[in-house]
């Protein structure tokens, strides 16, 4: 794997690891809720802060793909982030898919979104981030549903990171190696 991919992965590391506690779990009126916008925004703002401005790649989120010629009608999928330089396909770096719970059809059609990117525009790698998981309970309810993911071409080249708490460490895997 290209040194500065893994590179950019480790970043993305670090910007995990400084995501604060508080937005593993939103404090609303009704208790505490997971909310995947809040966290990706804030792995945003934690990215941008290690990254800086001279990266010639951007860190983009949920870039809508329709209308989007170089996307076939039934690829026009919305990842939560890309690491690419802007109007070129030839330098499609990663994917990533984030999540803050487990629901099997939505975490399969991330799991299918970042295949898609693979396969067929060039990326590199996908991420997939799950919080509020450790590996080994992803593992198990991945497995639980094993037929459900075998369709998956890149499982090899999809890494997936798990964080169960904001003072956890990172686990890390990929598809292949958890199915």
């Amino acid at each position: 794997m290209d040194i500065d991919i893994l590179n950019q992965v480790e970043m993305i590391k670090s910007a995990i690891n400084n995501i604060d506690k508080d937005y593993y779990h939103l404090k609303t009126i009704d208790g505490n809720k997971v909310r995947e916008r809040v966290f990706c925004y804030e792995l945003y703002h934690q990215f941008r802060i290690l990254s800086g401005d001279k990266n010639p790649f951007r860190f983009n989120g949920e870039p809508d793909k329709r209308g989007n010629s170089q996307f076939r009608t039934n690829h026009q999928r919305n990842p939560d982030f890309i690491f690419h330089v802007p109007g070129k396909m030839e330098n499609n770096t990663y994917v990533i898919e984030v999540k803050g719970k487990y629901l099997n059809s939505e975490v399969l059609k991330d799991f299918k979104t970042i295949d898609i990117f693979i396969t067929h525009y060039n990326y590199k790698i996908g991420l997939f981030i799950i919080y509020n998981y450790s590996l080994d309970r992803f593992s198990s309810l991945i497995n639980e549903n094993k037929k459900d993911f075998i369709n998956i071409k890149n499982k090899k080249k999809i890494k997936v990171l798990c964080k169960k708490s904001a003072s956890a460490p990172i686990e890390e895997s990929t598809l292949f190696n958890i199915l």
